[in-house]
Formats: structure tokens, sequence, C-alpha cells
């Protein structure tokens, strides 16, 4: 991943990104979506943070989960509800 930087240039998002390999290569990674987000009141506000190292995932599949960020995406999540 990179981030656009001064004159469009591409920086990479991590500084020593891993060179040549695909990303089928790579281990899995996930990425919240706020679908669900349980803690206890207490630690939250002590924290200020919904993820620390005792986070339990609930791992959504694709099919399952849209995300809606623009009209486009809604229009696609109303277009799947309607099947």
């Amino acid at each position: 991943m990179y981030l656009q930087v001064d004159d469009s240039l591409l920086s990479p998002l991590r500084p020593d990104p891993a060179k040549g390999l695909r990303r089928q290569d790579l281990p899995a990674a996930y990425q919240l979506n706020g679908a669900i987000c349980l803690a206890r009141r207490d630690w939250f506000l002590a924290t200020g943070r919904l993820v620390d190292a005792h986070t339990v995932a609930d791992v959504m599949p694709p099919d399952r989960s849209v995300v809606i960020d623009t009209c486009a995406d809604f229009d696609l999540a109303e277009s799947l509800l309607r099947g």
C-alpha cells in the first residue's frame, strides 16, 4: 500500500515494503469494518481503544459484507439485497 505525497508521488505506507512478493504469497490480513464492535464501557473509556492484544475476531465472508462509502456502493448493496 502506498500514500500519495507531494505532486502525486507515491510513498510506501510501510518503510520497508516487501519487494517482489505477490499479495497471494503474504499472510492473510484483515481490516476492521465496523459492523460489530463490543467492549466493556470502563475499559473503552480508560483506553480509548476498540482493539488490543486480546481482541477476538469474527471474520465476515466477502459475500456477506458490503462497504458503503459512496452512492455507488449503496446502489450495489440495494441491488444485492433485492437479489
